[in-house]
């Protein structure tokens, strides 16, 4: 995987917000992500996210789920976004 914030949004038809231009490498779960990385989060199970707890490049998640500042893909739907943006070549 190698596209941008802004070339994943774009491709799954959605929403983002913060920088458009972030690369991102690969995609992983929320335990192992590094700076590069894709992640997602449902919100389930009282998942929140919090800027000093995250090492992901970029977050795809419920709005209501995201704060302000970092980089996030919106979607209703994040796991299965999650999956299409991880199969795609590249």
């Amino acid at each position: 995987m190698s596209y941008t914030v802004g070339q994943i949004a774009a491709l799954l038809g959605l929403n983002y917000q913060g920088d458009g231009a972030c690369q991102l490498k690969n995609a992983a779960k929320r335990e192992t992500a590094d700076e590069a990385s894709l992640i997602f989060l449902e919100g389930g199970d009282g998942e929140i996210l919090h800027l000093y707890n995250l090492r992901a490049a970029c977050v795809i998640a419920p709005k209501e789920l995201l704060p302000n500042g970092i980089n996030a893909i919106f979607s209703s739907r994040p796991k299965l976004d999650f999956a299409r943006a991880a199969a795609w070549p590249g």
